[in-house]
């Protein structure tokens, strides 16, 4: 299994200085900074970051919108991320504008609500 390490995407810090993720918490921390960055939000690198944006307007009541949103995170993770394995994702409708999106991995889950 490959090792990780990395300073928190967040920045936060402890008492010991900046908090460093190691190896499947490092895993998790860049699943979570891919998710939380829309694709042209990373200066130098604006084909980085999740294509949920493309979404935002989409009834979310159509399972095949659904569809198409899990199949468009997963194809893009796979090239920002190839280092990481996703086994499982899940999108579940919250309400007309709401859901959850939970990308499962070996090292864990990562949920947000979007």
């Amino acid at each position: 299994m490959t090792e990780f390490n990395g300073v928190d995407w967040l920045l936060a810090d402890n008492e010991q200085g900046p908090i460093i993720h190691e190896n499947s918490d490092e895993a998790l921390n860049q699943l979570s900074e891919w998710l939380n960055t829309p694709e042209g939000e990373i200066y130098g690198n604006p084909a980085w970051g999740n294509p949920l944006k493309k979404f935002k307007h989409e009834d979310l009541e159509n399972e095949d919108i659904m569809i198409l949103l899990e199949n468009a995170v997963i194809r893009k993770a796979m090239l920002d991320l190839p280092h990481l394995r996703i086994s499982n994702i899940r999108t579940t409708l919250v309400d007309i504008d709401n859901y959850y999106l939970q990308i499962s991995t070996p090292w864990g889950e990562v949920e947000k609500k979007l």
